[in-house]
């Protein structure tokens, strides 16, 4: 992605290098990695995980 971006910026006149840009990239990259659910552990019998679909007949 990050190199399509740069050929795009590109072709619309930015004269800065590939490194420039990454640099100014890399708090946008670094949230979009955050992961948005936390998991953790329990002992065995204290907690049960369900996943299930409805169907309609």
């Amino acid at each position: 992605m990050q190199r399509n971006c740069f050929f795009e910026i590109k072709s619309l006149g930015y004269q800065g290098g590939k490194t420039r840009l990454k640099d100014y990239m890399l708090p946008y990259r670094e949230q979009a990695k955050k992961k948005y659910t936390v998991r953790y552990e329990t002992l065995p019998g204290k907690q049960m995980q369900v996943d299930w679909k409805e169907v309609e007949f």
